[in-house]
């Protein structure tokens, strides 16, 4: 459920290539990805990594969200990109997530940090999700 943190870390590459990277999708399949998150974290009470964390799952999100922007007609190339870096960035963070679960058990932080986040999106929004 730390998705924010995965779009934040994708900002500076929309900005040095962008028209070669789709933000949008990238963020499509960060927060699919993390829907599984949730279900888990409304179902059992813990917010469990599974099936679409691993390698394969995030490989079908990713995958299958570049399918849905060909056929919505977006630039290839871009979606491309944006499916496959959200994908796996997804889960090599996973793999750092050990390091940084300690700083996000305090709901504040988690709180604040995302309402940064927006408020950058906010500010810089025409330019970031062309």
């Amino acid at each position: 459920m730390i998705t924010p943190f995965h779009i934040v870390a994708a900002t500076p590459i929309k900005l040095l290539f962008p028209k070669q990277f789709s933000l949008l999708w990238f963020s499509i399949v960060n927060v699919l990805i993390d829907i599984e998150v949730v279900y888990y974290f409304l179902t059992t009470g813990y917010p469990s990594h599974k099936f679409f964390h691993s390698i394969l799952g995030v490989s079908i999100i990713g995958f299958g969200c570049f399918f849905l922007s060909v056929l919505f007609k977006q630039k290839k190339l871009p979606s491309f990109l944006g499916c496959i870096i959200g994908a796996y960035s997804h889960r090599l963070f996973l793999v750092q997530l050990g390091v940084v679960r300690n700083v996000l058990k305090n709901r504040w932080y988690c709180l604040c940090i995302t309402l940064i986040i927006f408020l950058i999106s906010y500010i810089i929004h025409d330019t970031i999700f062309l």
